[in-house]
């Protein structure tokens, strides 16, 4: 681990895993995980979420639910260790900190999906009218301009969203167009809290979103 730093009230070290470098945070109570150099990508396991074997970016929903990957709910994380509970057997599991960090940045383990915490926001299209200019001249965005938001999620997925100008309303107002498939088959709590992500986030970059 290289030098500290401080970032949103929590120390941040830089590690090297198998080619992968990341910012690890040292709260003894969360595990978390960024990768600032690469991505947005981030993990954040708390207690009281699910641990499985198996990296959910490389298998299928299908796949993960396999019987032979083992889950575990996370009863306690400390400095030193993580504590999971089998959710079939009830056995105990103790892993030491360090190697479970380990497991997680190189996909031998997945966390449930909990939040999002991280949200992109891009318009696409003909690159010679550019926000400003259009706001300025209060004109209305071409009909092939699109509003691109990437969501990432804590246990390191991300998903997109494709948003058009809505016809005949204000310049800035626009409608959803298309999703990522698995973003239809979250709970009615994590899509609310999905939607508040990238509806704040689509303020702040001056949008407002039309049903």
């Amino acid at each position: 681990m290289s030098e500290k730093e401080v970032r949103k009230s929590q120390t941040i070290v830089t590690k090297d895993v198998q080619g992968i470098r990341a910012g690890i945070g040292t709260d003894s109570a969360e595990i978390f995980i960024d990768f600032p150099l690469s991505s947005p990508r981030y993990y954040r396991v708390r207690r009281g979420d699910i641990i499985q074997e198996g990296d959910i970016e490389a298998k299928t929903g299908a796949e993960l639910e396999s019987p032979t990957l083992t889950k575990w709910i996370v009863t306690d994380i400390t400095s030193e260790s993580v504590i999971g509970r089998d959710t079939e057997s009830g056995d105990k599991r103790v892993w030491e900190r360090d190697w479970f960090e380990e497991r997680l940045m190189i996909g031998q383990f997945s966390t449930s999906l909990t939040d999002f915490e991280r949200v992109s926001v891009i318009e696409t299209g003909d690159a010679s009218e550019t926000i400003a200019g259009r706001r300025a001249l209060s004109e209305r965005p071409s009909s092939g301009l699109r509003v691109v938001v990437t969501v990432y999620g804590d246990n390191g997925q991300k998903f997109g969203r494709t948003y058009r100008f809505a016809e005949g309303d204000e310049r800035s107002e626009i409608r959803l167009e298309s999703q990522t498939p698995a973003l239809e088959g979250l709970d009615e709590e994590l899509t609310a809290r999905l939607e508040r992500a990238v509806h704040a986030a689509l303020n702040r970059n001056g949008y407002v979103v039309r049903k």
